[in-house]
């Protein structure tokens, strides 16, 4: 029972051979947009993420599949974004290997709004979100 234990230890900490991984699934991370509104916004009982569904017409792959919110702060403003139907703009992480990604910030404005950064802190001009 030691000698596959240990064998199993000394396999897990090889490096990975020609793109081949032992046991553990490749996880690689980046960063995508989604700006439109929520459709669909769930929660499960005894579990503290939120899971929330946006339209955005420029991004087809993943417009309207579920990505999920670990942030009581985002979820409640996700919430209210669904509930008054006002325009989100998401980041997400995209995880390959996961079920849904990961909503990491949320901007929210309104129809027809217009969001600056004001100039006297040295910015100035137009939000990109939107």
């Amino acid at each position: 029972m030691k000698a596959w234990l240990f064998m199993l230890m000394a396999l897990l900490s090889m490096p990975a051979v020609a793109g081949f991984s032992l046991l553990l699934p490749k996880i690689t991370a980046e960063n995508s947009k989604l700006v439109g509104t929520i459709t669909a916004f769930k929660v499960f009982k005894g579990n503290d993420k939120c899971y929330v569904a946006i339209k955005d017409p420029n991004n087809a792959y993943y417009s309207e599949g579920f990505h999920f919110i670990d942030d009581a702060m985002i979820c409640s403003v996700a919430k209210a974004a669904f509930l008054t139907g006002l325009k989100v703009a998401a980041v997400t992480v995209v995880r390959s290997g996961y079920g849904a990604n990961e909503i990491i910030s949320m901007s929210v404005v309104r129809a027809g709004g217009v969001p600056t950064w004001p100039a006297a802190a040295g910015y100035g001009g137009r939000v990109s979100d939107y």
